[in-house]
């Protein structure tokens, strides 16, 4: 018994002495990185806390069920393990139904971004035709990330037919189909620069 007595005393003096020569964890201060880390960590899993609660309860059609669920997406667009990539998936596409053309660009979005395959037979792309230009403009994007050429450039065509003002569709087509710009601007975005640097490329070989 008082061997017992005494290991269990040298034990506690060993725990006791070891806390005193370990530094002490100070909480990680708000403003620095790790802290600021630490903070979006949990925004992110309160987003996801919120988003499974209205997906439990899923009521598209209701305003604010909408706009609950859309900001808790909108905190989760960087998670990157597969479970919780196809659990905001389905938050996005829950979006659609009520969304009109951005509910269903967002979709098409997020897919995109994580290398999600577009659906086989989904009915919300069955028809590019009656797609808006946001959709119709994130469908061909993703036709072209699968390497379905033909289909994009098709897209892209069909949608500038219906939509001729938007611009992201008619230069998204040009870069496709590598060909220059019908004129060259000074002014705009990197990519209208790069694309008149193709047209200067190909009209001086």
């Amino acid at each position: 018994m008082a061997g017992c007595i005494g290991l269990s005393i040298a034990l506690v003096l060993s725990l006791a002495g070891s806390g005193a020569i370990l530094p002490a964890q100070e909480p990680a201060a708000p403003g620095s990185d790790s802290g600021r880390l630490s903070l979006h960590r949990a925004k992110q899993q309160q987003a996801l806390n919120s988003l499974r609660e209205r997906m439990a309860a899923p009521q598209p059609a209701d305003p604010s069920w909408r706009r609950l669920c859309y900001g808790s997406l909108t905190y989760l667009d960087q998670l990157e393990t597969a479970e919780l990539v196809q659990e905001v998936d389905r938050g996005w596409h829950s979006l659609v139904s009520e969304g009109g053309d951005v509910g269903l660009a967002n979709w098409l979005l997020y897919r995109r971004r994580h290398d999600l395959a577009l659906p086989a037979n989904a009915s919300e792309v069955e028809d590019l035709a009656n797609l808006g230009p946001n959709a119709a403009l994130e469908l061909c994007l993703a036709f072209w990330g699968e390497s379905r050429w033909q289909e994009a450039k098709s897209g892209f065509r069909q949608a500038l037919a219906k939509y001729p003002q938007e611009d992201r569709l008619r230069q998204n087509l040009l870069w496709l189909q590598r060909s220059p710009p019908p004129y060259v601007s000074l002014e705009g975005s990197s990519r209208h620069l790069a694309l008149n640097v193709l047209a200067a490329r190909q009209a001086h070989p």
